[in-house]
This record gives C-alpha cells, sequence and structure tokens, in this order.
C-alpha cells in the first residue's frame, strides 16, 4: 500500500515536469524572465517560426529579450534538473520492486513470472512460456526476460511500433497482400475482410524486394537534393555578386549626379553674387551722391538762419537766390536698384532626378511553381478556338501583378513549331489562346523567363469526330479475375472524368477502383457491408460536375456519394417502392447541366431523378412493352447538349430517348444480332458527335450508332482474345474520344 502511494506521488510529481510547448519531460530547461520553463529546443523552434529580437512566453505571454549568444544562454532550471533526475531514480526503484512480486498472468497457480510477451504484453512463468512457444497462434511472440526489458530498451521501442495504428491496443501479426500493409486481428475481422493477408514472416520474402528497389528509388533523390543545395548556393553567391555590382553602379550615378549638382550649384552661387554685386554698387553711388546733396543744404540752411537772425539788410537779400537754387533738386528720391533677385527651379525637377536615378525592379515568379489549366489543355477539338489560362505563382502563393515574360510554343504532329501569344492581364494571370488546325498529339511548351512552369511541356491530344472506321483492336487493356490491385471480381459499371481518370465498379470486390489515363492503379476504396461507405455488389459509378463519385449500391438499395479519394460525403434511398426507393438500382449518371441524378431503378421498371443532394424529383416510366414503358431498365446516360434522357430497356432489348422530364421522345432497336438489333442491352455512353455507344451484352459486342439508331460501326466479338469480348456490361467515353468498355466474364477493361 505504502509502494501504491509512494509510486503515486511520484507519478505526480513527474506529471509537473511536462514542457507544455511538447508535452514531453524536460529536456534543457530555461528560465524566461517570467520564471516559467519550456526546453531549450522548443524555445528554438518558437524563434524559428517568428525570428525577432525577443521571444513570447507561450503561457503569459510576456517577452524575454533573446541573449546575443543565443538561447543556450538562458538561465538553466537547476532545480528541474534536479527533480528530473530524482524521479528517474525513484521510478526505477519502484519497477524493480514491481517485478519482484510480479506473477504470472497465464496460469491459475500464478508463480512468480520470469519473462514478458511484447505481442501479447502478459508476464509468463517459465512453465508457460514453452505453452506459449508450442501454441500455432502464438509461436513467433517475442518472449523476452524479466531482467532483459532495461538491457534492450531498443529491441522493446521497436516491437512497442508494431502495435495497430487503428486499433492501437491491438499487435500486427498480420500482412494483408490486398491493400499491401500491416494489419492486426481486428482489422482482419472489419476494414479487411475477405482480403488475403498472411504472417509477416511470410510476406517478408516477396516484400523485401520490393522495399530494397524502393530504397534505392528513395536513395537517387539523394544527389538531386544535394545538387539542389549546390544549386541554391550558387545561386546565392550570385545574388551576392549582383547585389555588390547594382550597389556599385547606384553611388557612381548617384555620385555622378552629386558632382554635377555641386557644379550647378557653385554656377548659380556665382551668379547671384554678380547680380548682388552690381545692385550693391549702384545704391552705393546713389547714396554717396545723395548724401553730398544733404550736406549742402543743411549747411546752407544753418547759414540762412545765421543770417536772417544776425546780417544786414543786403546779406539777407543775397541768400535768396541761394535757397532758391538749392530748392530745385535734380536727384532721384527713389532707390536706384530692388530687391528683385528670384531664383527659378521647377518644381518637378527634384523628382526628376531622383527618376534619373532609376529603381530597383525584381521579379518573384517561380516558372516551376507556376501552373496552367483551361480546356486547352484537356479537350481542343479542331477549328474550334480554346484557351488557357497561366497562373504565374511566387513563392508565397498567387501574384497580383504581370509584366513577367511569359512565351508558349506549339509542336504540331509534324514537328512544326508555332510560337502562340500570351495576353497579359495585370493581376498575374496571362491568357493563351489557340484554334487547333489538325487533330493528333502536340506538345506545348510555356515558359516564365525562358524556364518550364509546372508540367511543361503539356501533352495534349487534338481531337476531331472519331473515325470509327479505324477502330479495331484495343488500344489498351488491364485486370484479371482476383482480388488484388487492378484485379476484379465482375467489374460493371464504368465512368471516366474530365481528366481522363477511370473509375470501376468492382462489383464482387464491393468495391471502387480508381486507375489513371492508361490504366495505371491510383486508388480503391470500399467493403463488403451496409454501413457508411461500405458496398454490397455495387453496379454503376457516375463523376458529378463537381468532381464527386456517385455509385449505385445495388445490394444495398442506395445511392453513395463519395469524393475523388474515395471519402465518404452523403448517400440516400432504401429497399421499396416508394418516391426516392429501390430495388436493385442498377445504373447511374449527373447530368453536367442541372447536375440532377439520374437512376435507372431496375427492378421497379422506372427512372428516378434526384438533385445533387440527394432529394427526390420525380420518377417515369412502369413496366411493359409499349414506348414509355421499361422491363428491366439498367442504365442511364444524359446527352450533354439538350440533357434528352438515353435509357437502356434492356429486357425489352430496346433504346429509348426521353427529354430532362420524362416525356418520351423516341426509341430504337428490336431483339436480335443484325445492325441495330440488341440482345439484352446494357451501358451506353455518346462521343462529342452525338454518337450513341450501346453494350450489346448477349450479343458480345458494342454498337455505335446515330441518335436516330442507324449504325455506324459494330467492336467486338465472343472471346477472351485482343478486342474480343464476353458479356460486356458497360461503357464510357473519355476526353479523347477513347471507348472504356467493362468486359465483365473477362473480368477487365478494354480501351478502344
Amino acid at each position: 500500500m505504502a509502494a501504491a502511494s509512494s509510486s503515486q506521488v511520484i507519478e505526480n510529481i513527474h506529471e509537473q515536469l511536462i514542457c507544455a510547448v511538447c508535452l514531453e519531460r524536460f529536456n534543457e530547461p530555461k528560465f524566461l524572465t517570467c520564471l516559467h520553463t519550456f526546453c531549450c529546443q522548443c524555445l528554438h523552434k518558437i524563434t524559428n517560426q517568428q525570428p525577432c529580437e525577443v521571444i513570447t512566453c507561450p503561457t503569459c505571454r510576456e517577452e524575454t529579450k533573446i541573449p546575443a549568444e543565443g538561447l543556450s544562454q538562458l538561465k538553466t532550471n537547476f532545480f528541474v534538473n534536479s527533480m528530473l533526475d530524482l524521479v528517474q531514480m525513484k521510478l526505477e526503484e519502484i519497477k524493480k520492486e514491481r517485478k519482484k512480486g510480479e506473477r504470472c498472468e497465464q496460469c491459475q497457480e500464478q508463480d512468480n513470472a520470469t519473462s514478458r510477451c511484447i505481442e501479447c504484453d502478459l508476464v509468463l512463468c517459465g512453465g508457460c512460456i514453452a505453452d506459449h512457444k508450442r501454441n500455432r497462434v502464438t509461436v513467433d511472440h517475442r518472449v523476452i526476460g524479466m531482467d532483459e526489458e532495461d538491457d534492450d530498451k531498443q529491441s522493446l521501442d521497436k516491437y512497442t511500433l508494431t502495435f495497430c495504428r487503428y486499433h492501437t491496443r491491438n499487435v500486427i501479426k498480420y500482412f494483408c497482400n490486398t491493400c499491401d500493409e500491416a494489419v492486426c486481428r481486428v482489422c482482419t475481422i472489419l476494414e479487411h475482410r475477405e482480403h488475403q493477408f498472411v504472417y509477416p514472416k511470410e510476406a517478408i520474402p516477396q516484400q523485401k524486394p520490393i522495399i530494397e528497389e524502393l530504397l534505392t528509388q528513395t536513395m537517387k533523390h539523394l544527389p538531386v537534393l544535394k545538387g539542389t543545395i549546390n544549386d541554391i548556393q550558387s545561386m546565392q553567391g550570385t545574388l551576392k555578386d549582383c547585389r555588390e555590382s547594382i550597389l556599385s553602379e547606384i553611388n557612381a550615378k548617384t555620385q555622378a549626379r552629386i558632382d554635377a549638382l555641386l557644379l550647378s550649384k557653385t554656377s548659380l552661387v556665382k551668379d547671384l553674387d554678380r547680380v548682388y554685386t552690381a545692385k550693391q554698387k549702384t545704391l552705393g553711388l546713389q547714396s554717396d551722391s545723395v548724401e553730398l546733396e544733404l550736406g549742402k543744404i543743411s549747411g546752407c540752411c544753418m547759414f540762412a538762419e545765421n543770417v536772417l537772425k544776425f546780417g544786414n539788410e543786403v546779406e539777407i537779400l543775397q541768400i535768396k537766390s541761394r535757397l532758391q537754387q538749392l530748392n530745385n533738386l535734380s536727384i532721384k528720391l527713389d532707390p536706384e536698384e530692388d530687391d528683385s533677385i528670384q531664383y527659378v527651379s521647377e518644381n518637378d525637377s527634384m523628382q526628376a532626378v531622383i527618376e534619373s536615378l532609376g529603381k530597383i525592379s525584381s521579379s518573384q515568379t517561380f516558372a516551376s511553381l507556376s501552373y496552367a489549366e483551361g480546356e486547352g489543355l484537356e479537350t481542343p477539338r479542331v477549328g474550334i478556338e480554346a484557351s488557357i489560362i497561366v497562373h504565374a505563382q511566387n513563392r508565397h502563393g498567387k501574384k497580383n501583378t504581370g509584366s513577367d515574360r511569359v512565351e508558349a510554343t506549339m509542336l504540331m504532329p509534324d514537328d512544326t513549331k508555332k510560337t502562340l501569344p500570351a495576353s497579359d492581364n495585370d493581376n498575374g494571370t496571362y491568357i493563351i489562346n489557340f484554334t487547333p488546325q489538325v487533330s493528333g498529339k502536340h506538345s506545348l511548351h510555356i515558359t516564365i523567363k525562358e524556364k518550364p512552369i509546372r508540367g511543361s511541356p503539356f501533352k495534349i491530344v487534338v481531337i476531331n469526330r472519331r473515325e470509327y472506321n479505324e477502330v479495331g483492336l484495343s488500344l489498351f487493356k488491364f485486370g484479371q479475375y482476383g482480388s488484388k490491385r487492378r484485379e476484379f471480381k465482375s467489374p460493371f459499371g464504368v465512368a471516366s472524368d474530365v481528366e481522363g481518370f477511370i473509375y470501376v465498379a468492382d462489383s464482387y470486390n464491393h468495391r471502387v477502383q480508381t486507375f489513371g489515363p492508361r490504366g495505371e492503379f491510383l486508388n480503391m476504396f470500399g467493403s463488403h457491408g451496409d454501413r457508411k461507405g461500405e458496398f454490397n455488389c455495387p453496379t454503376d459509378v457516375a463523376v458529378s460536375p463537381n468532381n464527386r463519385l456517385v455509385v449505385c449500391d445495388n445490394g444495398n438499395n442506395r445511392v453513395q456519394v463519395f469524393g475523388r479519394s474515395g471519402n465518404f460525403i452523403a448517400k440516400f434511398g432504401r429497399e421499396g417502392s416508394k418516391n426516392g426507393n429501390f430495388k436493385s438500382p442498377w445504373g447511374i449518371t449527373v447530368s453536367t447541366i442541372s447536375r440532377e441524378i439520374i437512376v435507372a431503378d431496375t427492378d421497379n421498371h422506372r427512372i428516378q431523378i434526384f438533385t445533387s443532394e440527394g432529394k427526390f424529383i420525380m420518377k417515369f416510366g412502369t413496366q411493359g412493352e409499349r414506348a414509355g414503358q421499361f422491363n428491366s431498365p439498367c442504365y442511364v446516360s444524359v446527352n450533354p447538349e439538350n440533357e434528352h434522357i438515353l435509357v437502356s430497356d434492356s429486357k425489352n432489348h430496346r433504346i429509348q430517348i426521353f427529354d430532362r422530364r420524362g416525356k418520351f421522345i423516341q426509341l430504337f432497336g428490336v431483339q436480335g444480332q443484325l445492325d441495330g438489333q440488341f440482345n439484352h442491352p446494357r451501358g451506353l455512353s455518346m462521343d462529342i458527335a452525338n454518337n450513341i455507344i450501346v453494350s450489346d451484352m448477349g450479343n458480345h459486342r458494342l454498337q455505335i450508332l446515330t441518335y436516330s439508331g442507324k449504325m455506324v460501326k459494330c467492336l467486338g466479338s465472343e472471346g477472351n482474345g485482343d478486342g474480343q469480348l464476353s458479356f460486356p456490361e458497360s461503357v464510357a467515353v473519355n476526353p479523347n474520344g477513347y471507348i472504356i468498355v467493362s468486359d465483365l466474364s473477362n473480368n477487365r477493361i478494354q480501351v478502344f
């Protein structure tokens, strides 16, 4: 009891020795001025995120000045260090005490335990160890002695990493070949049910060469990264030289302007002094003349006053003429010069001088981060103008200014080159317009400052009306029977998106697989069940305009919606005959205009239409043979131009066409093997020329028909050879006009 109490106290103390940033035990604890303590490494991470001269405490937000020598010079919390050592020592003592008293958890006798099984996390006595090793389930378990635990910590750490990341209390015991990942026992029951899995030791011979190859491929990145570092360092040196060169030029031009301004200043001062001296001289001469006249008048006035006082009559009369003479002043009384010296300077002259020095400009555009998009890269057609938008990017993201040197060159199928103009939108984007003249493979090179943007050169396939008379054997095919990647158990529905990715409803594997335009495996999702994201024989898949995958979950009588990566979004529907309910929903499509979801409700012999959120809008059709009636409608397609709905009326062996609200327009086809006749038609799709491609399942062929039902081309025959078909189920057309077929009984996908 005392030991338990002591252990609890030590654990409580240990909890107080946890860093608030990394939530781990303190490592090199450092004080801040607020007296809060953190790991030195954690403080380094904080300053790297916000470089400055101070560091803000993560707890109280008080700022602490960073020493000039760095964070390592902050005061160390020696008390915390001492407590860490003490707690560690006490924990080890308590651990040893516990080991001495541990009893076997396997047998009823509860003998003293001597060993521990790493996988089961059980302590065992000597007798139980032998039983543990004999048991087929636990024969490969790792058992170590109690005394080895401390001496073999690295080995223990190695085995603790083998716990399942999904079911954290379960040890990894198997390797799933289907999903190519290590799993625990619970995984084999839940997520990996019906998958193929083996013991890790059995997987090693096959997986080790693959891992070694991956290691070899990964190591190839090392010289590339080192080369990049060298390039960066070289660029830093070049940038430094560039700065020094420009700085010298700026200093030289600035000094030249200073010298010119000083020279101009000297000239202006000389002119000012010349004008000033001339005006002062004139005013000085005038002042002397006026002072002389003033002296004469003053002396005469004093003399006249004395004469009037003391002179005789004759003297008084004689002074009269002198006064009359002085009264007639002939000098100018106003200053002969004024202060009108003006300094004339243009108001914009200073700005002109500043601008004459030039300015610093630097393009922040990174060609490797810039990208292009638009229909011109996806499905350009002969004779129709296509456009491409180039997005210039700096290292922080989108630019808001233009003036980049964007160049585009198109390499034609005959190897001739054509330069395409790029229009600057002055907001960081550029538009490239072109009108293809010939069909075939083109290569578009787009550069910014003579460096290729991301994805350049772009491989563009310009298409025209598909010439079906040239179609024969398949372009490529992939798949075989099985449950691994790129294997199928009855592939039903197929679909293709605007990028050419291929989606397959792998029905009896209860999943959807995603492939690239050339059939390369990308992703798969789903497993058998009736929960969210699980399937029971999915029969069709469609791609919505917002890149969502809509799947017909046939056995669960519902529709499920996923993201392109397989993340579950929504579901709707249940078994029944009411509005919004289903009985064996088979085919599905999404209108590119209204985004409405259209479902072939096969066993209810009707078509149902839903909003993009799965809300019921309407239904049409009843069981029968008349126009507008159905007998097991299987697949649907939508004309992208007028939203006409095309339905494969399978057991009536015909194709029916309706408007977007279910009004009957036309039908064609009867049961048979001739051109335009069908034997249980299934999947159907349309090409850009409004031709209808029908999967004529019972006749083991594809029929390409005009919109009125006239034969254009027939592809395939019964068999498993190249271009042959065995019960083709579904069909789709990719952006390049190629036909994708789910070759049901051959468990493969063929592309024509």
